[in-house]
Formats: structure tokens, sequence, C-alpha cells
């Protein structure tokens, strides 16, 4: 009987202990659940940096793509420039190259006209007035460059001594050589040095050459045979 009644006694004393126990428990499952959540939100926080960091680091990003492609554009255009300036450069470089063979090839044909013309009875005709150029050495300027002129017109080829004088007769009575006669009056009168060169119709058709008062066949000689003028109408060529 004793036995029994110290056993109830112990179960009871078990069952008071058990709400005891279970709210132990619930205070340690609690502060684990606000332990959890602060943990969470420290977590929700790092994960919010993070995003900020990402977007803050995409910006940059963005904003520094979009400058390399400005500058990429921008090369690309100065590359552009560059590739139009050095084809410019080529084909001013091709043109000087073709004027200067050009040159060279009227300086060959020159050269070669003026030793034709040494072996010519006009070469022979003209070997008093080069002998006179060389006695006038210290003579003023532009007597220098009347003989300099006269040898020009002289090796050109385009000039006919003696077509000059039969066409004009009055050259022999004037004392002057017919080159000489054309430069100082010829050229003036309209007269044509030859059957190669028109006087008047260059005069006529280019304006410039009369206000600059340069004798007509020397500026052809010099400059309008390089310029690609004309010495002869239409249907005298």
């Amino acid at each position: 009987m004793v036995n029994k009644l110290n056993s109830r006694a112990v179960a009871k004393k078990a069952l008071l202990k058990q709400p005891t126990n279970a709210q132990e428990h619930l205070k340690v499952l609690q502060h684990q659940l606000r332990r959890q959540r602060l943990e969470i939100e420290a977590l929700q926080q790092r994960i919010e940096m993070k995003e900020q960091q990402v977007a803050s680091q995409q910006t940059d990003y963005e904003v520094r793509v979009s400058e390399l492609v400005k500058h990429n554009e921008e090369l690309e255009v100065n590359i552009t420039e560059r590739f139009s300036e050095l084809a410019i450069i080529t084909r001013h470089a091709e043109h000087l190259l073709r004027s200067l063979q050009h040159r060279e090839q009227q300086l060959q044909q020159a050269k070669n006209r003026v030793h034709k013309l040494k072996k010519t009875a006009s070469w022979k005709l003209t070997t008093p007035i080069r002998a006179l150029g060389r006695a006038l050495k210290d003579a003023p300027k532009t007597k220098s460059l009347n003989m300099k002129n006269i040898e020009y017109i002289a090796a050109s080829g385009l000039f006919d001594e003696v077509w000059y004088q039969n066409s004009y007769p009055e050259v022999k009575e004037s004392g002057l050589c017919a080159i000489e006669h054309y430069i100082k009056i010829g050229a003036n009168k309209g007269y044509n040095p030859s059957v190669l060169f028109d006087t008047n119709w260059y005069l006529t058709n280019y304006e410039d050459v009369v206000q600059s008062a340069i004798n007509p066949l020397l500026h052809y000689i010099l400059y309008g045979k390089a310029e690609q003028r004309h010495c002869l109408s239409d249907n005298m060529r």
C-alpha cells in the first residue's frame, strides 16, 4: 500500500514538472528563433549591400563601356580622316612625279632639239649672235636677258629664220638678225615666227599674255606649252 502511494506521488510530481519543462523548452526555441531571425536580417543586409555594390559596379561598367565605344568611334573617324589625307598626299605626290617626268621629257626634247639645231644652217647663222652674247657677259641684265630669250627661241624649233626673212623682207633692211627682229619689232606687228606659231591668234585667245607684255612666242616656250595652251587655230593644227 505504501509503495502504491509512493508511486502515485512520484507520478504526480512528474506531471507537475512537465509544464515547467515545456516552458523551458519553449523559451529555448524562442531564443533560437530570435537568433535565427537576427542572422537572417544580417544576411539580408549583406545581400542588400552586395546588390548595391553590384549595381554600382554595373553602372561604372556601363559608363566605361560607353566611354570606350565613344573613344573607338573617335578613333575610327580619326583613322578615316588620316586615310583620306594620305590618299590626297599620295595623289599629290603622283601628280608631282608625273609633272617631274613630263619636265624631264621636255628637257630631254629641248636638248635633242638643241643638238639637232647645232647641225643646221640656222645655228651657224646665229654664231655671231652667241659670240656677241659672250662679249656682253658683263653688260646690263636687260641685254643678258634678251640674249637668253634669243637662245630660248632658237632652241624651241618654232622659229624658222629663212621663212621669216622671206615672209618679211624688211628684216634684211633692219640690220637685225631674224630672231632679234621678231622680238623687238615683228611680234608687235603680228608677224609669225614660222608656220608653227600664230602670233595674233595666241594674243587674241590669251589675254593674260597681252597683259604680261611678254613676247608671245617666248611665253609659249616658257609657260604656254607646259600649260597645254595652243599656238595655232584648230584648222591649222
